[in-house]
C-alpha cells in the first residue's frame, strides 16, 4: 500500500449514515480504517470485512484518549456535535492526530483546541452545510477575475436523526451564523427580512419565503477571496411546519436542559416524518454569483439537488480527510478549504446522491449538469 495511505484513520460514529458512508469511501480509496460504534453495532458487510470495528464509549475519557493514540487521523462523524465535538477534538489533538469533524463548527471558539491545532490540522464543518456549501461558493468565485456578489439559498425537507436535529436546534442559537445579517464590503450588517418576501432560484421552481441567515463559513469565504457582498437565505417551504419547529426551539430556550433538548429533538423528528409521508425528500442548495471576467460583467448560477444529505456529508467528510492527510496543513480550517468542489461533485453524482447544474446566465444554452 502507498505510504500515504498507510496511516490509520479512526472513524468515530461509523454506525450512523454519515460515518458509514465516510468509512466506505475511505476504505474504497485504499485507507486503513478503525471504525467505532457506541450502542448500535456496525452491520454494513463491506465495512465489517475491510475495517476493524470496535465499541467505543466516548464519555470514558481514558478509553477515548487510548483510541486516539492508536490512530494518526481521527474523523468524527458522531453527534450531537454541540455536545461531544469539543471532547473528541481535544482528545484527538492531544494525542497528536489530525482531526476532521463532519460537523463541529462550534469548536472554533475553544481556546484549548486553537492552541493544540497550531501543531497539526483541525478541520471543522466538513459536511454538506457547512463544507460543500463553502466549496461551491469558492467554485463560483474562482470563475471570475473579480467576484462581486454571491447569493446563497438552501432548504431541507428530509428525515433527520435526533442527534442531527439537536445540532439544528442549537445552531439556531449560535455557532453556524447570524439571523438577519449579511456581509458587505468587509462588514457584517443587519437587515430584517420582509415577512412577505419570496424567492426563486435555479432548481427552486416554487417561490418560497426566505429568511436571511449569514453563515459564518460564507463570511470566511468572502474575506479570503475578496468577495464584496454575500447574502445567504434559509428557505421555508412550509411556514406551518416551520412554526411548529420554532415552538420546540422555544420550549428548549425557556427550560434549557439535556432532557428538554432530547424531547424537543424527538418531537421535531416525528413532525418531519409525518410531514414527509408520501412526499419526496430533498435538500437543495442554490447559488447566484456575479462579477467581472475579461472586463465584462458575468453571472453564474449553481444548483445542487441532494437526495440524501447524510450520505453526502459522509462523502464530503471522507474526501476532506483524504485531502487533509495529503496536505497536512496545521491550524484550524473550515471544511471547504479541504474540499475540491469538482472532486466532490463527481463523487456524489456518481453515487446517485445529487444532481448538479451550472448555468452561465449570459449564455442560457450552456446550462447543463457537471
Amino acid at each position: 500500500m502507498n505510504a500515504l495511505r498507510d496511516s490509520k484513520i479512526g472513524i468515530i460514529g461509523a454506525s450512523g449514515a454519515v460515518g458509514c458512508t465516510a468509512a466506505s469511501q475511505l476504505i474504497k480509496d485504499g485507507y486503513s480504517c478503525v471504525v467505532t460504534y457506541r450502542s448500535r453495532e456496525i452491520t454494513d458487510p463491506y465495512i465489517r470485512e475491510h475495517a476493524v470495528c470496535i465499541k467505543l464509549d466516548i464519555d470514558n475519557e481514558e478509553v477515548l484518549r487510548a483510541f486516539c493514540r492508536s490512530c494518526s487521523t481521527i474523523l468524527n462523524c458522531a453527534g450531537p456535535s454541540y455536545i461531544i465535538g469539543n471532547k473528541v477534538a481535544y482528545a484527538a489533538l492531544k494525542a497528536g492526530c489530525n482531526y476532521i469533524d463532519a460537523f463541529g463548527v462550534v469548536i472554533f471558539n475553544d481556546e484549548k483546541i486553537m492552541e493544540l491545532s497550531k501543531e497539526r490540522p483541525c478541520v471543522l464543518g466538513a459536511g454538506t452545510v457547512p463544507g460543500l456549501s463553502g466549496a461551491a461558493a469558492f467554485k463560483l468565485s474562482y470563475e471570475f477575475d473579480q467576484c462581486d456578489a454571491i447569493k446563497f439559498y438552501s432548504y431541507a425537507l428530509e428525515n433527520s436523526t435526533k442527534a442531527s436535529m439537536i445540532d439544528v436546534l442549537l445552531s439556531s442559537m449560535g455557532g453556524y451564523g447570524q439571523s438577519d445579517k449579511f456581509y458587505k464590503n468587509g462588514h457584517i450588517q443587519a437587515e430584517s427580512t420582509s415577512e412577505n418576501e419570496k424567492v426563486t432560484a435555479l432548481g427552486i421552481e416554487t417561490p418560497m419565503k426566505a429568511k436571511l441567515f449569514l453563515y459564518n463559513e460564507l463570511v470566511h469565504v468572502a474575506k479570503k477571496y475578496g468577495i464584496n457582498n454575500i447574502r445567504s437565505y434559509n428557505l421555508i417551504p412550509d411556514p406551518m411546519l416551520q412554526n411548529k419547529m420554532s415552538e420546540e426551539m422555544s420550549a428548549y430556550i425557556i427550560a434549557p436542559s439535556l432532557d428538554t433538548l432530547w424531547k424537543s429533538a424527538d418531537k421535531m423528528c416525528k413532525m418531519m416524518e409525518v410531514y414527509l409521508f408520501g412526499k419526496k425528500p430533498e435538500y437543495v442548495i442554490s447559488l447566484q454569483a456575479e462579477g467581472i471576467q475579461n472586463d465584462e460583467e458575468k453571472q453564474l448560477e449553481l444548483c445542487m439537488k441532494i437526495h440524501n444529505s447524510l450520505k453526502v456529508t459522509g462523502i464530503c467528510a471522507a474526501l476532506a480527510t483524504e485531502n487533509t492527510i495529503k496536505t497536512n496543513f496545521s491550524g484550524l480550517h473550515w471544511g471547504y478549504e479541504m474540499l475540491e468542489f469538482d472532486q466532490v461533485s463527481k463523487t456524489i453524482c456518481a453515487n446517485g446522491l445529487c444532481n448538479v447544474i451550472l448555468r452561465d446566465t449570459n449564455e442560457p444554452d450552456e446550462e447543463g449538469e457537471i
